[in-house]
């Protein structure tokens, strides 16, 4: 329908333990099909049943989730679970629970990290924000894209994504920190 949102990419840091070692899986829809068939199925293959769902601004991701599960009743629970146990990252930066003046007054993604975890960076990405990365696809699905400018929108999105949820984990081992946790290796 008009306006819908159509997943087609996904990028996990996932932690099986608070020690252990952050693992990383991710997933580009390439081509002209419906990616929310292959892309609920490799979720569900990723999320276990248990254990909690890091996300910024959370309320995107469970609209997302909600609606793929509307769409798939098959993967429906499993959506369900998702959301049932998504934490947003944002929350405390957004209700002032963290606060620094180098945030600007601003509570996104792009400047919180750079004061909190200033190692990760979109400086050097050909894509640095989410609005451009869903631009993208139409061209990378396109056909007439030649390959070496597809091979190459691939590893631009795949980063820009895989920065997105590893400025996710590092925010989340600064905030374990200043609580006086251990944060996972």
């Amino acid at each position: 329908r008009p306006y819908q949102r159509i997943p087609f990419q996904y990028s996990l840091h996932v932690r099986r333990a608070p020690d252990a070692r952050t693992e990383h899986y991710d997933l580009l829809a390439a081509d002209d099909r419906d990616p929310a068939p292959e892309l609920a199925a490799s979720l569900a293959g990723r999320i276990g049943p248990k254990g909690s769902v890091i996300a910024w601004n959370a309320s995107f991701e469970t609209g997302c989730n909600r609606e793929i599960g509307q769409r798939l009743p098959e993967f429906r629970a499993f959506f369900e679970s998702v959301n049932d146990r998504i934490w947003d990252l944002a929350r405390p930066f957004r209700d002032g629970s963290y606060v620094d003046r180098a945030f600007g007054g601003s509570w996104s993604l792009k400047n919180v990290l750079p004061v909190l975890a200033p190692d990760v960076s979109y400086a050097p990405l050909a894509i640095h924000e989410g609005g451009a990365a869903s631009d993208s696809w139409p061209r990378l699905i396109d056909p007439a894209l030649p390959a070496a400018a597809k091979a190459s929108l691939i590893k631009d999105l795949r980063a820009y994504c895989g920065t997105d949820t590893l400025a996710m984990v590092r925010l989340l081992d600064h905030l374990q920190k200043a609580l006086g946790r251990r944060p996972g290796a």
